[in-house]
């Protein structure tokens, strides 16, 4: 607060009417940041806003986003081994190869932060969201340092919090603008399988002759297969209906040449 009314014209301080959580955090700043570079650091300062340097000159090489590698990580045990199998998820599983996810210090063009949705536990996964849209990412390791101001936050209930919100962000990046491709899938497997059987149910009866009241319930299975199969495509062609009308192409623009 201070620094901005001592600089008024370069500094700007934020605060929120209570505490949101990080994401709304940087949600906000990012909306009310006016320059083509915008750089986050958190306040504890485990990491050097010297570094800050580093970052611009990477930018400047012509990636769209530059994160933080904690290579040297001045943290208590368990949070490293913590930190190590969270990123080995994501390198697996996104395709992403960074060593580090959720290093504070990060450097966006504002294009990236524009097209970022934040919300709950989805700031943890920010060079995900950005490589599903995308972006260019490069990565350079930093200093950091042993906390000195704050209380950490961190606790057991990230762990399957942070699970979930990254099952979330693979599969929303992936069927997010083509639901039908999932949904569809998913009923033609439940109707292909609902068929089956009761072509299974029809040969038991034709060619065994056993009756229908012996497989009453294999009958009845196949029949809410087939039905739960149409649901699940009906909900995709719906979906289809949703992001085709929600659809902003403007925002994908970088610039119009004439």
């Amino acid at each position: 607060k201070e620094i901005s009314i001592k600089y008024p014209k370069k500094v700007r301080a934020i605060r929120l009417k209570k505490n949101f959580g990080k994401a709304t955090a940087l949600n906000v700043g990012f909306k009310n940041a006016k320059n083509d570079i915008i750089i986050t650091l958190d306040s504890d300062l485990q990491d050097d806003p010297k570094e800050i340097y580093k970052f611009i000159e990477e930018i400047n090489k012509g990636y769209d986003f530059v994160s933080g590698w904690k290579k040297s990580r001045k943290d208590p045990f368990e949070k490293k081994i913590a930190s190590k199998i969270f990123n080995v998820f994501v390198r697996i599983f996104s395709g992403l190869i960074i060593h580090d996810s959720n290093c504070g210090i990060k450097v966006f063009k504002r294009e990236v932060t524009q097209m970022l949705t934040l919300y709950g536990g989805r700031h943890r996964y920010i060079p995900l969201l950005a490589h599903q849209k995308k972006f260019s990412i490069s990565e350079i390791a930093v200093d950091h340092r042993e906390r000195k101001f704050g209380i950490s936050k961190y606790g057991t209930k990230r762990y399957s919090k942070g699970f979930f919100d990254f099952l979330t962000i693979l599969f929303l990046g992936k069927y997010m603008d083509r639901p039908l491709h999932f949904f569809g899938a998913m009923g033609l497997l439940f109707s292909l399988t609902g068929i089956v059987v009761e072509f299974y149910v029809l040969y038991l009866k034709y060619f065994l002759f056993e009756p229908f009241q012996k497989h009453i319930a294999l009958l009845i299975f196949g029949a809410i297969l087939i039905i739960a199969g149409l649901q699940l495509f009906t909900f995709g062609l719906l979906g289809e209906l949703i992001v085709n009308k929600k659809q902003k192409v403007q925002k994908y623009i970088k610039e119009i040449i004439e």
